[in-house]
């Protein structure tokens, strides 16, 4: 009975102390629980795999250069052709002279010597009766016309002509490769933040749940503690737990917002649009894409098999300077 009555004298004194942190506790949890509804009542933007494969794809800049390449690389293709075309080559000219003054020359009487002799040797002795009329060239203006068309055949030019087109071809082999490459970076870039996304969503499932449950415990520990059936330290650890899980839940909420402003980044989305990552199987990932054991197809590979046969075309076209 001695017993009884002092444990009933220390739960009487402390009763309304521990109500009031049982009321306040719930009411923190209810508080808690509002935010999180209104931050989850916030417009999120369900995004699939799919769409943000074709997103990234529409918005990267990296595949707009490397298309641009591919048509450079496709018209020098299309130039190189022109070498076997015959040049045809042009250039005319025009002079005009205006008032052009003429040429005159007087009439008078032919000298005469004594002997052949004498008029060979400059000595002349008189004048003949012979007379020269002179002359009058009257010209007014003067007009030049000059044209000139050349015509060029190319027939051997030491197999240069053939390597060039080679090159060209090469060239574009290359560029194409390259925006094969360019379009499989950027849909690998996607897959990882999409898929990073879908799993900080699923830890802040698991997290949630965490927190309910230590709630929960805590809610009965509270009323075993408020009934002394258990000591405070054992409420205080249970406390402590759930703190620490909610502290984690705020921080993978943080990296899930991280997350879906790269995924936005690379989608060319808003950066302040929340979004969500949808998808209905794991597999989704190799939807479009097949693994293949065979890596000699890669982009990487093929680069460096066509910049080879590039760089022995260019030793061939060197060789090919000093050929007729």
């Amino acid at each position: 009975m001695g017993k009884c009555a002092v444990q009933r004298h220390w739960l009487l004194p402390r009763f309304p102390h521990r109500l009031y942190y049982l009321v306040m506790n719930r009411i923190y949890n209810i508080l808690i629980g509002l935010v999180a509804c209104i931050a989850a009542g916030q417009a999120q933007t369900p995004v699939t795999l799919a769409e943000s494969r074709v997103s990234a794809l529409e918005y990267n800049r990296s595949l707009d250069l490397a298309r641009m390449d591919v048509q450079y690389a496709e018209a020098a293709v299309k130039s190189a052709r022109t070498a076997y075309l015959p040049k045809v080559d042009g250039s005319g000219s025009f002079m005009f002279l205006s008032d052009f003054g003429g040429v005159a020359l007087p009439g008078f009487f032919l000298p005469t010597a004594e002997s052949a002799e004498a008029a060979a040797a400059g000595n002349y002795s008189g004048t003949s009766d012979a007379y020269f009329p002179g002359y009058n060239l009257g010209m007014d203006d003067l007009k030049i016309y000059m044209a000139e068309v050349s015509l060029q055949q190319p027939v051997f030019a030491g197999g240069r002509l053939r390597t060039g087109n080679q090159m060209a071809d090469r060239g574009a082999e290359i560029a194409r490769e390259a925006l094969s490459l360019t379009r499989a970076e950027v849909v690998h870039g996607t897959d990882r933040a999409f898929w990073g996304l879908v799993a900080i969503q699923e830890q802040v499932v698991v997290l949630q749940k965490y927190v309910e449950a230590l709630d929960s415990l805590e809610s009965q520990l509270a009323v075993h503690f408020e009934l002394g059936l258990l000591p405070r330290s054992e409420l205080l650890k249970v406390t402590v737990q759930r703190n620490e899980a909610r502290l984690q839940l705020l921080e993978v909420k943080n990296m899930q917002k991280i997350a879906g402003m790269n995924l936005a980044r690379l989608t060319g989305r808003p950066l302040d649009e929340p979004l969500t990552a949808v998808y209905d199987a794991p597999a989704e990932s190799l939807s479009q894409f097949e693994i293949k054991n065979d890596f000699s197809a890669r982009p990487e590979l093929r680069i460096l098999q066509k910049k080879s046969e590039l760089a022995r075309l260019e030793k061939l076209s060197v060789r090919g300077e000093y050929l007729p």
